[in-house]
């Protein structure tokens, strides 16, 4: 056709491939570690592990999502692949000396990606944060297969960066969705962000990380009950984001709710099984979980994807 110019390639968006990537592997290694953690499958999937592939593979496929908005297809591509070949290698049990530097693809490839642009473009504190946290995840996963403990101070030092990530990300997901909603239901705001208080409790976190990774701490870490808040608060990030950067209204899917019911269910056995009848419990707060994930991937999958330049 005469005259006819074509558009422009769409550049793609990280949240289109992680955030599925992150419900799916949510959905399926939490089973797989029960499975296993129960005697059913005759596989040494270690608490230890299972924890690092929560933070490392489940945990940061949502970060990659929420950060990686508009890369290049080289970056995207290089980024996932570091992300899955870390996740095989973990989960085919490769010797340490193949299996850790591909495990550390990963952070390495988001902090070069996503964590860098956000250091040199960064004016708010809020997003100059993510920088830094981010190349932390490296450290992080260099304790886990270097830190002597068997991966103790690793797995527990990148549960207080998630932490951090958690408060900072909410801190600028929940207040304008709280808004809307107020709005929407013929509210006035009082008071719609409270920053001393948040930055309070970003330097607390930030303080305790700090102190994990200087090794002067000891106990138990909290596994379960991060475990609870970190799902409800992915899945619900995962569902809205998706939802903003679609365009669409931030109406939230009817499955997206019983997702997040499922979450706090899955928690809710998790804390009982520890004290009674795990060897039901643990299972029933595993088909939960993967019941919570699969309803996420199917909302994430549903939304309808907005022409881009």
């Amino acid at each position: 056709m005469s005259g006819f110019v074509p558009p422009p390639p769409q550049r793609p968006w990280g949240h289109r491939l992680f955030f599925p990537a992150a419900a799916l592997y949510g959905a399926l290694s939490v089973p797989l570690w029960v499975a296993g953690y129960v005697g059913w499958l005759g596989i040494g999937w270690t608490p230890a592990l299972h924890a690092h592939e929560m933070l490392m593979g489940y945990a940061l496929a949502v970060v990659g999502g929420f950060l990686l908005t508009r890369p290049s297809g080289t970056a995207l591509g290089v980024a996932f692949a570091a992300w899955l070949a870390g996740r095989l290698a973990v989960l085919a049990g490769l010797p340490p000396e193949i299996a850790a530097p591909l495990a550390l693809a990963y952070p390495v490839a988001l902090f070069v990606i996503a964590g860098v642009p956000f250091l040199r473009a960064a004016k708010s504190g809020h997003n100059l944060l993510f920088g830094p946290v981010i190349g932390a995840f490296a450290l992080a996963e260099a304790l886990v297969w270097w830190g002597g403990d068997g991966g103790r101070t690793g797995a527990l030092f990148a549960l207080h960066l998630v932490g951090i990530l958690m408060l900072v990300m909410g801190g600028r997901i929940i207040p304008s969705a709280t808004a809307g909603e107020v709005r929407k239901q013929g509210g006035t705001l009082v008071e719609r962000v409270q920053p001393r208080l948040e930055w309070a409790g970003v330097a607390g976190a930030v303080l305790a990380a700090l102190t994990v990774a200087a090794g002067a701490t000891s106990g138990p870490p909290a596994w379960i009950g991060a475990a609870g808040a970190l799902g409800t608060l992915a899945a619900s990030m995962m569902v809205r984001a998706t939802l903003q950067r679609e365009a669409l209204p931030p109406d939230f899917p009817r499955p997206a709710t019983a997702a997040i019911a499922l979450v706090g269910l899955a928690a809710a056995l998790r804390v009982a099984a520890a004290s009674t009848a795990p060897d039901l419990l643990m299972p029933a707060a595993a088909l939960a979980w993967m019941a919570a994930h699969l309803l996420v991937l199917w909302v994430l999958l549903r939304v309808p994807k907005r022409i881009r330049a």
